[in-house]
């Protein structure tokens, strides 16, 4: 029997591909990290029972581990714990949280289904750490802070990587994640149309939803009845890692005018140490305390500014620098473990012939 040292349930849909996961990249990230610690995890990826209401009664049957770990998002809020909860007392499993779209209205409600039974549960902010305990506060004692992991990626200088790309202006702007709607990369469309001097890269995978190929559609449109060809570039569908550094090392900014809150897409340009301008969401300015991040109301004139400010945007990218060295993949893997109480080990050698 493989010896491990906890079980990872990790919920996705696996729309984006099966090899590209902005939640939680476990592949490229956190098994080499854990790894690197002497530490094996068994991780249960869910997809295949995605669209079941009762999945924990066969998940349960692959748990041979004390310790279990479950990544409560969305996708696994609409499911029935039950099961999970019976195994877990039954058992005398030790259960743990890694709480992700916090703002989920079903999220926050299967949570208080399962705090009972939970050990710890990690929350991506103090903001939602306060919300939690104000919501539950007989289990104020279980929640704990552990900030989104950044995927800090390879930096090409910009001149390499605008010259693969074909960029022919001094300033670049990235949208970064899955075209939605809601995201309105429309609207920097807009703004930079009269921007002779901008270029604006429009990149992430695809989801493989009606909607959203609708509006990535239209974007497409737009660029081509204004003739912004030469300043406008879409990624592929299913974008790879590689791609991504590449994207992102070209950029001057990064923005993010999405109307909500949503982690995922900002840290992988702080990962690559980016200034990001995004909306005034009170998160972004609990975080913009210390990563590279600049709320702004008025998104144009920000964005503008910030252009013709080279000395406040290298400001900006130090800070995100300094927040992906601290909150990488390997360093919020170290802090899990510890709040996990897994001693860390010395990590086998490999013989190489």
């Amino acid at each position: 029997m493989e010896d491990y040292d906890f079980t990872l349930i990790r919920w996705t849909t696996n729309r984006l591909g099966p090899d590209f996961d902005y939640f939680f990249p476990e592949k490229e990230r956190f098994l080499p990290a854990l790894y690197s610690l002497g530490i094996r995890a068994k991780v249960i990826d869910t997809a295949k029972w995605i669209a079941e209401k009762h999945p924990f009664k066969k998940i349960v049957k692959e748990i041979k581990t004390k310790k279990i770990v479950l990544t409560l998002s969305e996708w696994a809020a609409s499911k029935d714990f039950r099961d999970l909860i019976k195994f877990v007392n039954s058992e005398k499993k030790e259960l743990y949280i890694l709480v992700q779209a916090e703002e989920n209205k079903k999220v926050q409600e299967a949570l208080g289904q399962i705090l009972l039974y939970t050990e710890k549960a990690f929350v991506t902010l103090e903001k939602y750490k306060e919300t939690f305990t104000r919501m539950y506060p007989q289990f104020r004692e279980k929640f704990y802070v552990l900030p989104y992991p950044v995927q800090r990626g390879r930096i090409f200088s910009k001149e390499e990587a605008r010259k693969i790309l074909n960029i022919q202006t001094p300033y670049v702007l990235i949208c970064w994640g899955c075209p939605r709607k809601v995201k309105q990369f429309d609207k920097v469309l807009k703004w930079i149309k009269n921007w002779s001097d901008t270029s604006l890269l429009i990149a992430g995978s695809l989801e493989n939803v009606a909607s959203h190929k609708r509006f990535l559609n239209s974007l497409k449109r737009y660029v081509k009845e204004n003739k912004l060809e030469k300043r406008v570039f879409f990624s592929e569908n299913m974008i790879t890692h590689e791609d991504v550094d590449i994207w992102f090392s070209a950029a001057d900014l990064k923005v993010y005018p999405h109307s909500g809150y949503a982690c995922a897409s900002v840290t992988y340009a702080i990962g690559h140490g980016k200034c990001v301008v995004t909306n005034a969401h009170p998160n972004f300015k609990e975080l913009s305390k210390q990563a590279g991040i600049v709320p702004s109301k008025n998104f144009e004139s920000t964005i503008r500014n910030l252009l013709d400010n080279p000395q406040e945007r290298t400001r900006q990218e130090r800070k995100s620098l300094g927040y992906s060295k601290k909150w990488n993949w390997f360093e919020w893997t170290k802090k899990l473990v510890k709040e996990l109480n897994i001693p860390i080990k010395k990590p086998p050698k490999v013989a190489v012939i």
